[in-house]
């Protein structure tokens, strides 16, 4: 069952009077399209921004990937590497 030109053309005028018939009784409705739109150029322009704001070039990016040096031992143990326990030291 395939649609014929003709019939696609009907349709189309039929929902062209509905959507005039529509905005007739709520005028609001004619902003729908433009309200749609411009929400779609904002988010749009958001994530662009988003992107060019949060990304890094590449010169900088070589400098930040270097391996940061790796500490003998924890900052909190002794330097000598032993742990050891206070309340064993004291008794």
């Amino acid at each position: 069952m395939t649609i014929e030109r003709s019939q696609l053309f009907l349709a189309s005028f039929v929902a062209l009077v509905a959507w005039g018939l529509a905005v007739r009784l709520v005028p609001v409705l004619r902003h729908i399209a433009n309200a749609f739109f411009l929400g779609l150029a904002t988010a749009l322009l958001l994530l662009f921004f988003l992107i060019l704001t949060t990304s890094r070039q590449i010169a900088t990016r070589t400098h930040i990937t270097r391996r940061a040096e790796v500490l003998e031992t924890a900052p909190f143990w002794p330097p000598d590497g032993e742990v050891r326990d206070s309340a064993v030291e004291q008794l």
